[in-house]
């Protein structure tokens, strides 16, 4: 290591970056020199409950093998990872912290709690890799980003990914609550839709020829042909080759998957501030306004969704997680 601070310029450092969900799995991969992004890469692999699969841990250590100074971040947002908003350890047990089962760091008036279990559980999965060198709680990832905001006011403070969500409510004066929520199962499903039976159409057509029409009701008929004769000069340059259609679906889908998700998101928040409000574990004070850091880009529909929701005003900030994740790797390795 110190071999490589004699020498920044000479040796590319690559950051590994790990962060998953319930059904996939992004490795990001970025090659850094003299300060300078030299390369940027993701990789999503599929997984099922959480698990890690074998391919992912063959890749990292392909990666490890490749590069000499190379660095693997593990991003942590399990229930069992803790804020508590307190330093005084006789308190600890008031909200179900045992010291001993916890890895702690202090940050401002508060500890971020991950769990040893949980650790241990990252050990061995990436234990045929070239070992974890970072493991980063959401909840401090949220704070590196929020605390460039912070003043007197009191604000929640929103880290929102597709499939997981991670608070803290906090001011210059110190934080004051934390949680972690689960989305993965919130989702709501399309109703299916039934393929038209073709025997309708045949069953159609044949009633239509058989059926006769009194044409003395129906007179403005006679000057159809005419009209017909006109639209010939019209070039409808139009062909139905079912593509609409499928745009059409698809856009439905994304409405529905994206409005479940928002209400669901909308639900936990109220939950969390219900809780931070009434819950005598906190001291609790009204919040200014809320700040969402999300991973994706969201419709400001959405927004206002969840502001009518929860009555308070509310912004959003585009956040890159993977790069976060650098940020806080690099802080160590300047620490070191």
């Amino acid at each position: 290591m110190a071999f490589h601070r004699l020498f920044p310029n000479i040796y590319s450092t690559v950051y590994i970056c790990v962060n998953f969900n319930a059904n996939s799995c992004n490795v990001s991969v970025t090659i850094k020199k003299s300060g300078g992004i030299l390369s940027e890469e993701t990789k999503v692999f599929k997984i099922v409950n959480y698990q890690i699969s074998m391919d992912v841990v063959k890749y990292i250590r392909k990666l490890q093998n490749k590069y000499l100074f190379s660095y693997l971040c593990i991003m942590s947002k399990t229930n069992d990872d803790i804020l508590l908003p307190t330093n005084d350890k006789a308190r600890f047990e008031s909200y179900g912290v045992s010291v001993r089962d916890y890895r702690m760091l202090k940050v401002m008036n508060s500890n971020i709690c991950l769990s040893k279990v949980e650790i241990a559980k990252f050990e061995s999965i990436f234990s045929k890799s070239l070992g974890i060198d970072y493991i980063f709680s959401a909840y401090f990832v949220l704070y590196i980003r929020a605390k460039e905001l912070f003043d007197t006011n009191l604000r929640l403070f929103v880290l929102l990914e597709k499939e997981s969500m991670c608070l803290m409510v906090a001011s210059t004066k110190g934080i004051r609550y934390g949680a972690i929520f689960d989305l993965h199962e919130e989702e709501v499903p399309l109703p299916p839709t039934k393929p038209i039976d073709s025997n309708v159409n045949k069953t159609l057509d044949k009633e239509l020829s058989t059926s006769s029409l009194d044409l003395e009701d129906l007179g403005e008929l006679e000057d159809l042909d005419t009209d017909l004769d006109d639209l010939d000069s019209i070039d409808f340059d139009f062909k139905d080759d079912g593509k609409t259609t499928d745009a059409s679906n698809a856009i439905s889908l994304d409405i529905i998957q994206d409005l479940g998700h928002i209400s669901s998101v909308t639900l936990k928040l109220q939950d969390a501030i219900e809780d931070f409000y009434h819950n005598k574990l906190y001291e609790a004070e009204f919040l200014y306004e809320v700040v969402v850091f999300a991973s994706y880009n969201m419709p400001v529909q959405s927004l206002m969704h969840i502001k009518q929701g929860l009555l308070l005003d509310i912004r959003s900030e585009l956040l890159d997680v993977n790069k976060e994740m650098i940020k806080l790797a690099e802080l160590e390795l300047g620490g070191k």
